[in-house]
């Protein structure tokens, strides 16, 4: 982000306590580059870009639009309206990193529609239906942290071989005690060969919920 600004120097020439002096005003014009980037209200990122921290009511969320792009939020918050999901990887949109972003109030926290994409250190709260929902293959999430969302903390449908390790957290997801079939911390559907460890499941409704899949 660049900031721009104009600066007036004043100075005198030839001026004693008796005399008259003539006065010179210099204009010069300084560049400040700041080493991050506001985000605004529908955004699609197609470059590697960190946000400014802070908090941003964007109802429409931001969106990753290329491949081999890194975002890293800074711990930016992004708030929503519960009408679109915070931050979306879009479809066929791959080999991305998103990191150090939080979402709130959101339909979806995160909505990952790419493959082999990089998601840790994010944090999605209170939104509408799931933290975390991946819809493509081959994506490695950790250290994540899905917390009172209204359905599922994490959720993968119609995907194979995402993996889910190192200290994800879903936490108040959907409503408490453990059921046979509900609203679940981390819910696999229609999808195999996942790896899942090392993750800290409380007081969901269910904590892990696997549909008839294989080799999870």
């Amino acid at each position: 982000m660049n900031l721009t600004n104009d600066f007036y120097l004043r100075h005198s020439a030839g001026a004693t306590s008796n005399q008259n002096y003539e006065v010179y005003i210099e204009r010069f014009h300084v560049n400040l580059e700041l080493p991050c980037t506001i985000p605004t209200d529908g955004m699609i990122i197609t470059e590697d870009t960190t946000f400014c921290e802070g908090e941003y009511y964007l109802p429409n969320g931001i969106s990753i639009g290329a491949n081999n792009v890194e975002l890293d939020c800074n711990r930016a918050k992004l708030i929503g309206v519960q009408t679109n999901s915070g931050i979306n990887i879009l479809y066929n949109k791959n080999y991305n990193l998103v990191r150090n972003c939080l979402t709130s109030n959101y339909t979806h926290g995160f909505f990952i529609r790419g493959e082999n994409n990089i998601l840790e250190d994010n944090f999605a709260e209170e939104n509408k239906y799931y933290g975390f929902w991946f819809y493509d293959s081959n994506n490695y999430v950790s250290r994540n942290t899905a917390f009172n969302n209204t359905y599922h903390g994490f959720s993968f449908s119609h995907v194979s071989r995402n993996k889910i390790i190192i200290n994800n957290v879903a936490k108040y997801n959907g409503n408490t005690g453990i059921w046979s079939s509900g609203f679940a911390g981390i819910e696999i559907g229609s999808s195999d060969n996942n790896l899942i460890m090392n993750n800290t499941l409380t007081n969901n409704d269910e904590g892990i919920h696997i549909q008839p899949d294989s080799n999870n």
